[in-house]
């Protein structure tokens, strides 16, 4: 038994072959259970989307369609939500062109947004209350101005702004954020189109 343990202690030495119970070199064409696992950081899930509402449902949260969605790329349904609503709510938009629109997931829903009065859609709110190098400086050579212009004011601050004395000042909150940070007047709700207006498009 003593010869034998040495013996397949040797054997492990030189090769990769482990030893059974009894001491004995273990048999090549055994089997042995195997966990195969993917590379750690892959994501394994290959599904990919062309509608954006069964897209949005599965990914929840996205500030933008990732590569998993292979549809088109500004989707009829969601053009014709954002002229509809827009009309509406007295906001038309002259010489628009569907390619504007932005649109990503929230809440496992969709929304949408086009650019509009200079404003990017793609900007988070930032709640600083900390005024802008340029609104500092807007305020040096214009101490006490009731208004900062727009202009100054960087895109991504929800407030309105004046001048106090030759300091920036917040003066009124006009913009809130949605829960991704998004300025929510600008995103708008797309609803999924009713399934009898699907069938007709698909006929």
């Amino acid at each position: 038994m003593f010869r034998t343990v040495i013996a397949c202690a040797f054997v492990m030495m030189m090769t990769s072959i482990g030893c059974d119970n009894g001491g004995h070199p273990a048999d090549q064409n055994s089997t042995a259970e195997v966990t195969s696992e993917a590379p750690s950081g892959l994501d394994s899930d290959t599904t990919t989307y062309t509608d954006p509402f069964v897209y949005c449902e599965a990914r929840q949260k996205l500030d933008e369609p990732g590569s998993d969605y292979t549809g088109t790329a500004v989707p009829e349904a969601i053009a014709a939500s954002m002229q509809q609503q827009l009309g509406e709510s007295g906001q038309p938009l002259d010489n628009w062109e569907p390619e504007q629109i932005q649109w990503r997931c929230m809440t496992g829903k969709v929304y949408a947004c086009i650019p509009r009065n200079d404003m990017d859609c793609a900007v988070k709110l930032n709640f600083s209350r900390v005024g802008s190098s340029e609104m500092k400086d807007f305020c040096r050579t214009n101490p006490n101005r009731p208004n900062i212009p727009e202009t100054v004011v960087a895109q991504e601050s929800p407030y309105q702004w004046l001048c106090d004395g030759d300091k920036p000042m917040v003066k009124s909150q006009q913009a809130e954020a949605d829960q991704a940070g998004f300025n929510a007047a600008m995103w708008l709700l797309i609803e999924p189109p009713p399934q009898e207006t699907l069938e007709q498009a698909e006929a």
